[in-house]
């Protein structure tokens, strides 16, 4: 059957090309085998890097089945490589497609026998069609890094291509394409000139819901091209009432799974080589980015009505249910849905392990220091001390001082939760969402994280104190103001949120499906851009370069009543930080919000660059918050938010430069690829990263170099923008205000 359904896209795909070409010879593919082409060595094939992509078309489908969003493209595949049951079908669709006028990429012969061996376990591990593959699970995440470097070691894209192509046709595709997409991100040379697909393309079930599959199934094998409508993606409507559903635009925002999905191939957990592990900061920055979601999700709460999040305890029932409405493509089988009200309790041997481990970490607070497998002691020192407790808590499997001992609390907070629904295997149900890196849509996922927050913050309590006034204030600057305009209406500390549709073209990750595009229509948050405006003195008779620091503070609660001190400092949500040159005298600072690093430019994604050094720039550099989500949503009667700069002096907060940084994009919440080192000194969240000390107001913390302004922050409900013009190769529509 499954080779009937590769014929049939076969026979789609060429349908268009046999109405202006003479009929081709029925070819039979039961009668005999077509023999193959003369094949070159792998040296000897000219294959473009562009040709490597194809590989990421519908991954479902087998490697040789034709490609492309018309399917006008084929791999022409060694019969060496085919399985036994597909030799006669590809032969058959690679000699249909000649007689069409298909191009056909030549793949060349490279003997790999060797490695049939070396990846014997994957098949078991991970069964090609029988079991989900999760990028949070160590077991995958070392197959697909072995992968990487199966990948990695080839001398051309013809060796590459032939490797990628052997692999495809064998073991899980997910997997495979994992390792071929960090081969060709990581790779030096000719690979870091092909700009790669983002996730939605080529899995774009991780971002839509499961109804919207069937209607454009139907669209494209019943309308031609050309004439087939948007299909909506729809919300998921499970949750109407509660304060979860309220707000199901942030949990559901396409690029914000996006963002979550790509920090973490960023930075992996452990099981990589140590140089894209053991990253400057990695575990403080773990700590920083998960704090800022959870500031940022309950200001939309607040937004609606709905009170501040809790966190997890995994020894009470999950109050909240989830039901994803998630479909994976490759096994054609939902995610798994959680009641509400489940108990953990039931998975003991996890929940033992949980209570080991917590008594672990508390000792470790206690006596001040971890212990190494080898007796040694890691002592706990400033804002060193929470980056080795993150690495610890996470657990990251290089990072971690002593991974057997102090065990792995955030990650086995997830496979718990991911359990909980068959928590023990009686009925094989699959993992849920929270065990892949899909569980930004589900609300337990950020009260998981909140229990890890409240931990971190039990060693700043007791290893950070508060800052002094010295700590806060530079001598020889003064803020004098700060303030934003709107760019639309020119409203001045008034800013303005609206809904926005964006299309989106998904048609290279559905499987078996004809030729052409199909868009999804995206719903989600969009704001008009604004500007800041920053006021500042420099007393001293020389210039200064100094680092600019905002942040939007929540003042009020879902009922409008003021938030404790400790919540405002600990959720303070970051919009920009920015070098500024300070000239003697008086400065007016003038910022455009899209150029925060807190974000990224979410267009460039999706636009076909021109270069190839901006092709390298967009796949390295696409890790950072979403645009669109840069401010909260407010309400229609406006909420009001404290603005606060603060500058400090660059020339002590600078970290040294790499020679090999490439973007800085995002770095806020996603660092600098290529450089040694995250680019400020200080405390991530600085100045709002340690409690605030006893009896102390806003006022009282401001020092002359700082200052706040109150905002206000209006939704339109009934304005919603229709999609704009297509980005440059017709792949998608504009996202950024």
């Amino acid at each position: 059957m499954k080779a009937q359904l590769v014929v049939l896209a076969a026979a789609l795909a060429l349908a268009a090309c046999a109405a202006t070409k003479p009929k081709p010879a029925v070819v039979n593919p039961n009668k005999g085998q077509l023999a193959a082409p003369h094949r070159l060595g792998a040296d000897n094939v000219n294959v473009a890097g562009a040709d490597l992509l194809y590989l990421f078309d519908r991954p479902p489908e087998p490697v040789f089945t034709l490609r492309g969003v018309n399917r006008d493209v084929a791999y022409d595949v060694p019969e060496q490589y085919l399985p036994e049951r597909y030799k006669q079908v590809a032969a058959a669709i690679a000699a249909t497609a000649r007689q069409n006028g298909v191009r056909l990429i030549p793949v060349p012969y490279v003997d790999l026998t060797e490695y049939e061996a070396a990846f014997a376990d994957v098949e078991v591990a991970l069964p090609y069609r029988d079991k989900k593959y999760s990028r949070a699970a160590p077991p995958h995440i070392t197959i697909a890094v072995r992968f990487e470097h199966f990948f990695r070691n080839t001398t051309s894209n013809g060796e590459l291509l032939a490797r990628a192509v052997w692999a495809r046709l064998r073991y899980h595709p997910e997997v495979v394409l994992d390792g071929l997409r960090a081969n060709l991100v990581r790779k030096s040379g000719a690979q870091q000139g092909v700009q790669m697909p983002e996730v939605t393309q080529y899995h774009p079930e991780m971002f839509i819901d499961d109804k919207w599959f069937s209607k454009v199934e139907e669209e494209m094998y019943i309308v031609p091209d050309g004439q087939r409508v948007v299909i909506p993606v729809l919300r998921n409507e499970t949750q109407t009432d509660t304060a979860e559903g309220k707000i199901w635009y942030w949990l559901e925002d396409t690029h914000l799974n996006v963002f979550h999905w790509r920090w973490h191939i960023n930075y992996p957990p452990g099981y990589d080589d140590d140089e894209y592990v053991d990253r400057d900061r990695r575990g403080e920055l773990f700590v920083y980015f998960h704090r800022q979601m959870l500031g940022r999700l309950n200001a939309e709460r607040f937004a609606n009505g709905a009170p501040r999040l809790l966190p997890l305890e995994y020894k009470e029932p999950v109050a909240e249910a989830f039901f994803p409405h998630m479909l994976d493509l490759h096994q054609r089988i939902g995610y798994p849905a959680r009641q509400a009200n489940t108990s953990l309790l039931p998975q003991e041997t996890s929940i033992a392990q949980l209570d080991t481990w917590h008594d672990r970490y508390r000792q470790v607070l206690d006596q001040g220091y971890f212990v190494t497998p080898e007796g040694n002691q890691i002592e706990l020192v400033g804002i060193k001390g929470l980056d080795t407790v993150a690495n610890a808590l996470e657990a990251n499997a290089l990072l971690s001082p002593n991974l057997d001992f102090y065990g792995t609390i955030h990650n086995q907070l997830h496979g718990v939760m991911g359990n909980a629904h068959d928590p023990l295997s009686q009925n094989f149900e699959p993992i849920s969402t929270m065990s892949v890196l899909l569980t930004v849509r589900d609300i337990g996922f950020y009260r998981l994280h909140l229990h890890m927050d409240d931990l971190y913050e039990e060693y700043k309590t007791k290893y950070l104190q508060p800052y002094e006034k010295n700590e806060l204030t530079w001598d020889y600057v003064t803020v004098t103001g700060v303030s934003v305009t709107s760019d639309v209406t020119k409203t001045v500390n008034e800013l303005h949120t609206f809904w926005q549709e964006s299309d989106l073209d998904l048609s290279l990750g559905l499987a078996y499906t004809p030729t052409g595009r199909v868009y999804g229509r995206f719903r989600h948050l969009q704001h008009e851009r604004f500007t800041y405006q920053i006021q500042v003195t420099n007393t001293d008779l020389q210039e200064r370069s100094g680092l600019v620091r905002l942040f939007l503070l929540m003042v009020s609660d879902e009922n409008g009543h003021d938030l404790d001190l400790s919540f405002v400092q600990r959720f303070a949500i970051e919009m920009d930080r920015f070098e500024v040159a300070l000239a003697p005298g008086e400065n007016n600072i003038v910022r455009e919000s899209t150029a925060t690093p807190v974000t990224l430019d979410q267009d460039a994604i999706y636009s076909t660059q021109s270069t190839l050094f901006n092709a390298r720039r967009v796949n390295q550099c696409r890790c950072g918050w979403p645009q669109t989500l840069l401010i909260p949503r407010g309400n229609e009667t406006g909420i009001t938010y404290k603005l606060f700069a603060m500058v400090t002096d660059y020339s002590q907060d600078r970290a040294p430069a790499s020679a090999d940084e490439i973007c800085h994009d995002g770095w806020s919440f996603c660092g600098v690829p290529g450089s040694t080192y995250y680019p400020d000194k200080r405390a991530m969240g600085y100045p709002f990263d340690r409690a605030f000390p006893a009896g102390t107001t806003l006022d009282s913390f401001l020092t002359q170099s700082m200052a706040v302004q109150d905002i206000v922050i209006k939704f339109d409900d009934s304005r919603v923008d229709p999609p704009s013009a297509l980005l440059p190769g017709a792949i998608s529509t504009s996202w950024m205000p």
